[in-house]
Order: C-alpha cells, then sequence, then structure tokens
C-alpha cells in the first residue's frame, strides 16, 4: 500500500512525494494522539491537582515537555534524512515561481504541527481532570474550607480583637483617609501590563497628622494585643468564587453563631467534611481535626487552643539548627491548607479553561516561522554559503554590541542602527552578487533570517515613538489614539507582519534566490 501511495503522489504531487509531507503528518498526528491519550490517563488521583500548579489546557508542567521536545528532535531528524536526499533547486530542475512558496508552506506546517506534542498531552490532562471533578460541589467545597480554616487555629493574629470585623473595617477607614490618588499613563515599562493604556492609579501618602497617629496607635495596640478568641476571626482563607461564596462577614457570623448556640453536632460536621476533602485531595493532614469541636468550646470565651502548623525544634535538633537535615516538630500536627486550596484553585481553573490564548498560538507560530526559515534557507544554498552566514552572524553580534554600546544613547539609536544594518545588507546582496557571489550569499540569507522580527522591531519604534510622556508634575502630554491602536490591537499586528513576511519570503526573497544562484561561480 504504501508504494502505490508513493507511486501516486510521484506521478501526480511529485513536491508533496518529495517532501514526505503524508508520511511525516501521519506520523506528527498519531503521535499527537499518542500525548493526549498519556495526558488523559495520567491524572488518575485527585492528589494531581495539588501536585501540578496552574493546570490548563496549554502546558501541564511536568516530564512531559522534556519528552516532547525529544520527540520533536526525533521526528524531525528522521523527516530530515529522507528530505534533504533531493533537493530539485540545487540541481537546476526548471522550477514555477509557486514551487518555492509551496515548499516553505510544506516546511512550516510539518515545523509547527511538530512542535506542540505537549499541548496535545495537556488537553487530554484537563479533559480527564474535568470529567473527574464533574461532581465536585466547588462553593460548598470552598465554604467548608473557610469555614474549617476558623475552627482550625493557625495563626494567633487572626484571632486577636484587632483582627475583627469592626477592627479591620476601622483601620481600613483610617488607611482610606490617610491616602489620595491620581490617575496618569505610566511611562515605566517595568509595571506596565498588557494593555499599556490602562490608566494606573498611584497611591500617595496624605499628610494628616491626626490620622497617622491613630494608624500607629492601632498597630501599636494590637501588638500588644493577647485577647484571643475564635469569634474574632473575620478572615477568608479562600477567594475563589468571591461572590458565590461566604464573605468574611458571613463567615464571622456563622463562627459566632454555632459557637454561642453550642451548636456542637454541626462544628463537629463542618470538620468532619473537611477531614473527607483533605484525604480526597491527598492532602497532608497529621492533625486530630475532630478533636477541633472540643477545643472551640474548651473555654467559655472560645479561646483558640491547639494551633496547627506551628513549628517547633526538639532539643535535639535547637543545638544543630544549621544542620541540613534538620527535623521539625508540629505538635498539634500539621495541615496542608495551601495545597487544599490549589486543588480547588485548579478545579475552578479547569471548569473555566478558555483554552489557548492568542498569545501563545502566536509564540507558536514565531517559533515554527523561525526553524522554517532556517531550514528554507539552507534549502535554497549551498552548505558553505549556510554555515559561513551563521558563523559570520556571531561575529556580527558582538561587532554591533560594540558598536552600540559606545555611539548608542537612546532607543531611537537603537531603532536606526538596526534598520541601516538590514537596509545595508540587503543593497550588499544586490551589488555584490555580480563579483563576489559567496559574499552576497551571506547577505541574503541574513535579510531572511532579520526579514519577521524587523516588523515586529517596527511596532516596537512606532509605540515609542507616540507613546504619551508624563510631566513629573503629574500633568498628562498628551492623548495618542495611535499608540491606544498599536498596543490595543499588538497582536494581530504582529501576525500581520507575519503574514507579509511570509508572502514576501516566499514569492520575493525566493525571486533573489533563483538570481542569484543562476549566476556563474567566483
Amino acid at each position: 500500500m504504501i508504494k502505490k501511495i508513493n507511486q501516486y503522489l510521484v506521478t501526480h504531487h511529485p513536491q508533496i512525494w518529495n517532501t514526505k509531507l503524508v508520511w511525516v503528518l501521519s506520523a506528527i498526528l498519531i503521535t499527537h494522539l499518542l500525548y493526549f491519550i498519556a495526558g488523559y490517563l495520567h491524572f488518575d488521583d485527585f492528589n494531581k491537582l495539588h501536585i501540578y500548579s496552574d493546570i490548563n489546557s496549554t502546558v501541564v508542567y511536568s516530564t512531559n515537555i522534556g519528552f516532547s521536545v525529544l520527540t520533536s528532535f526525533l521526528i524531525l531528524v528522521v523527516w530530515l534524512v529522507f528530505y534533504l536526499r533531493n533537493n530539485p533547486f540545487k540541481s537546476i530542475y526548471p522550477l514555477k515561481p509557486s514551487y518555492f512558496i509551496t515548499e516553505f508552506s510544506i516546511i512550516f506546517i510539518i515545523a509547527f504541527s511538530g512542535i506542540l506534542f505537549y499541548k496535545s498531552y495537556a488537553v487530554g490532562f484537563v479533559l480527564a481532570a474535568k470529567n473527574k471533578t464533574a461532581d465536585v460541589n466547588l462553593v460548598e467545597e470552598l465554604n467548608t474550607l473557610n469555614l474549617a480554616h476558623a475552627l482550625i487555629p493557625e495563626d494567633k493574629r487572626d484571632y486577636k480583637l484587632h483582627s475583627s470585623c469592626d477592627s479591620l473595617d476601622y483601620i481600613d477607614s483610617l488607611q482610606k483617609l490617610g491616602f489620595k490618588s491620581r490617575e496618569y499613563y505610566n511611562d515605566d515599562e517595568s509595571i506596565l501590563e498588557e494593555t499599556e493604556t490602562i490608566k494606573t492609579k498611584v497611591i500617595t501618602s496624605y499628610d494628616d497628622s491626626l490620622v497617622g497617629v491613630a494608624i500607629r496607635d492601632f498597630e501599636r495596640r494590637e501588638k500588644e494585643d493577647n485577647n484571643l478568641s475564635l469569634l474574632h476571626y473575620c478572615h477568608k482563607e479562600s477567594d475563589i468564587l468571591d461572590s458565590a461564596t461566604l464573605s468574611k462577614y458571613e463567615i464571622n457570623n456563622r463562627v459566632n453563631q454555632l459557637l454561642q448556640s453550642g451548636n456542637k453536632k454541626e462544628v463537629a460536621a463542618i470538620l468532619e467534611r473537611f477531614e473527607k476533602m483533605t484525604k480526597k485531595y491527598g492532602i497532608e493532614n497529621t492533625a486530630a481535626t475532630r478533636m477541633y469541636t472540643e477545643y472551640a468550646f474548651s473555654s467559655s470565651k472560645f479561646r483558640p487552643s491547639h494551633f496547627v502548623n506551628n513549628v517547633h525544634l526538639s532539643k535535639e535538633d535547637a543545638a544543630y539548627s544549621e544542620a541540613e537535615d534538620v527535623g521539625y516538630n508540629f505538635p498539634n500536627g500539621k495541615i496542608d491548607f495551601e495545597d487544599l486550596e490549589k486543588s480547588l484553585v485548579n478545579i475552578y481553573g479547569i471548569r473555566n479553561d478558555k483554552g489557548t490564548e492568542f498569545k501563545f498560538w502566536l509564540l507558536m507560530l514565531y517559533l515554527a516561522f523561525a526553524g522554517s526559515l532556517l531550514l528554507f534557507t539552507f534549502r535554497l544554498t549551498p552548505i558553505r554559503v549556510w554555515f559561513t552566514a551563521i558563523a559570520a552572524h556571531f561575529g556580527l553580534n558582538i561587532l554591533v554590541g560594540l558598536i552600540g554600546a559606545l555611539t548608542i544613547r537612546n532607543e531611537h539609536g537603537f531603532y536606526f542602527m538596526a534598520y541601516i544594518i538590514f537596509i545595508g545588507a540587503y543593497i550588499a546582496h544586490i551589488t555584490l552578487r555580480n563579483r563576489y557571489k559567496k559574499t552576497a550569499g551571506v547577505m541574503l540569507v541574513w535579510v531572511s533570517w532579520w526579514l519577521p522580527f524587523l516588523g515586529i522591531l517596527v511596532l516596537e519604534h512606532l509605540k515609542d515613538a507616540f507613546r504619551p510622556k508624563e510631566y513629573y508634575n503629574g500633568k498628562i502630554h498628551g492623548i495618542s489614539p495611535t499608540y491606544d491602536f498599536l498596543t490595543d490591537n499588538a497582536d494581530w499586528l504582529i501576525l500581520f507582519v507575519l503574514v507579509l513576511s511570509f508572502l514576501y519570503i516566499g514569492w520575493g526573497i525566493t525571486r533573489h534566490f533563483r538570481t542569484w544562484m543562476a549566476l556563474p561561480e567566483e
């Protein structure tokens, strides 16, 4: 059957036969399916929900990434062994102009599809997790976590009188009085978000001595506060589904109601549900969870006791506290609340997974495009010229770095130097190709490699040129619709640059290669 398919291809579609497109794509699709199945089967236990952070359908951070890279490398190497056997261009076959853009398209399709195996693994993993956690009542479990965290003391500060809801509201109101805000365009690249046109609120201290004294007095009394009670708890351990779950005020009211009414049965039920959750998600829990019902009612003022996660060194360990094998003692046990919250966060993320972001696909397209360019230029030039281009490029980087360090004083200088280098290489190819064919070939290879990234550089230059500038007195120096357009549509503009680069390389640059190859040798 394989022989018949090859005969058909070589007769009717020789370019597809020559590039081995059918066979390599078949191998890639089968590999994607295998990675999808592996990802699906890997989610075999709920403890995976806290082992992996930020589970999503783009990537699962595990050893599958390394295997994916290795698989991509092996498939592409095997394909290249067969693909590079026959080169019609270097063999001076009569080729149509459309041959080159078709060849480049085939290389690009293979490169793009061959670097995404970890993505198929992640899709399978997320699908399995979504199916197996479908019955989880996330709101109920979040409420259980938040209520249990109030009844199982972890941090003394949560139970001080100064941590009660009234005290927190009081200090919040003081801090609001002590601050003022202003809006402006932030020109600091290090703290800009993706949409750089968003106006940023900047908080500045307001000079009010009465408010400052009150805040400092509150902080002083808080440090001295030893009036601990479960009734003071006003905290929300996890704020996922914030509007659908109990607020910190509702948690405080619920705990107060249960304790003051002596409702041991409901307290025990909450702690029992919490203990079952820790077992279900494989969370470390060495505390006597159910005993905290008795602990809660052991004091008439509901003073918290038996704090979990308190680390104490034994006498032996304290003497060797700097040693690597220090053993820690948890007198009242340890409960990993953080891992439990991570499990619930991942369930929420899985259920609200909106698929892979456009930025991810754009990055993968550019990586595949860059790899395809390397191979395509290798396909169009003699081996000696291609390797000379690589070696000389390292030297060029060093030279440009030295010149830039000595002469460039701002970003605009960097942009103009990049433009001069690109245009200079293009002109050098055209002017030198009749006399210095190898040098002209190196220049043409460089121009091909730089073209898609030059477009991104132009976009960044335009953004810098039209970016609104802020005076130090806080006033805005104009609003720029052009800057807003460039930032709001940055991803689409980059994709547009990629498409233009693809078309120009397929129809324009290849024309230069054909002219250059037809020239006599030096």
